[in-house]
């Protein structure tokens, strides 16, 4: 068969005559004299299915997810859940008895680890990619590769940091891209209440493209949660004042600003601009007046027109990341 999702689970019919097997989506495959008795193939589900059981009688089954979330089919009874439970003990399995059934739960990498940081701050929200016991996925199917070659399980990583950014900004922690000894204990918190801590801001990414060497106009193109919410044609900065090339995370925003300094050739400037969200040193994407817009002309910025800017400053929040490609 061409599965949709891989088996996670399966579980035998008393006299051994059958079998069923559970995917992570909750769909069932019935085989033998196991009988089909329902399935959460078609349900949205909030975690992955990671186990099943089938009743003694062999009438029924439960299903259970990794937020403790359980599923009954057939004369499988609801005896209760463990939804809502603490992400760092997600259900890793299920097995029944006559009147009941038990919930095994496993827990997370270490705390202090990128690992374990990763898979707590997944479950919050603050990555484009969920966790379960079954490892992490990716949430959205059009991710720009430029985004999807950063991430690096188990490893320092660009998503990484910005997620803790973007963290340590929700809860009102200094902001540095690192969970301090102290900090551990506001991500643990938080893990152990998800459905009161998950990220209020969902997830943007944002790509700057200088198109060097090619006849094609600069731009910037926005996405949030997954979907493309603005692709606007942008300046970045002159030879003298380059863009720097990289990822970075958004670190302040401001609604309006006068930015001043100096120029290559040494004249004082001061601008007022709209919509700015630094993201590395004094490089922020902000409305810039210009007479048109597509090419190297500002001292480093990512200038944009005011109609895409007034949308874009929605979604840059802090922690969120920027990328600048050559």
């Amino acid at each position: 068969m061409t599965l949709n999702k891989p088996i996670v689970g399966m579980a035998a019919t008393p006299d051994g005559m059958g079998y069923w097997l559970v995917a992570s989506d909750g769909g069932i495959f019935s085989f033998g004299d196991a009988n089909f008795f329902g399935s959460a193939g078609g349900m949205s589900l909030v975690q992955p299915i990671v186990g099943m059981a089938a009743t003694p009688d062999g009438a029924g089954y439960y299903l259970v997810a990794s937020d403790g979330g359980l599923f009954t089919f057939g004369d499988a009874a609801f005896s209760g859940s463990g939804t809502g439970g603490s992400l760092t003990a997600p259900a890793v399995g299920i097995a029944a008895r006559p009147g009941g059934y038990w919930i095994a739960y496993g827990q997370t990498a270490a705390y202090n680890s990128p690992l374990g940081q990763e898979e707590l701050l997944a479950g919050l929200g603050y990555m484009p990619l969920s966790w379960s016991p079954l490892g992490f996925q990716w949430l959205w199917g059009n991710n720009p590769p430029q985004l999807t070659a950063m991430w690096s399980p188990g490893n320092p990583n660009m998503i990484l940091t910005g997620a803790i950014w973007a963290f340590e900004a929700v809860h009102g922690m200094a902001m540095d891209g690192q969970i301090s000894n102290a900090e551990t204990g506001v991500l643990l918190g938080a893990a152990n209440n998800p459905s009161a801590n998950m990220n209020p801001n969902g997830y943007t990414y944002s790509l700057a493209q200088e198109n060097s060497g090619t006849p094609q106009p600069e731009s910037l193109t926005v996405w949030h949660n997954g979907a493309v919410v603005q692709t606007t044609l942008a300046n970045t900065g002159i030879s003298a004042a380059a863009t720097d090339i990289g990822t970075f995370p958004v670190y302040l925003r401001l609604r309006n600003q006068v930015m001043t300094g100096t120029d290559p050739s040494g004249a004082h400037y001061a601008d007022p601009v709209q919509f700015v969200a630094y993201f590395t040193g004094g490089d922020a994407i902000h409305y810039m007046p210009r007479g048109s817009y597509g090419s190297r002309q500002s001292l480093g910025c990512v200038e944009i027109p005011i109609g895409p800017a007034s949308v874009i400053w929605q979604y840059t929040y802090y922690g969120s990341l920027v990328t600048v490609t050559p």
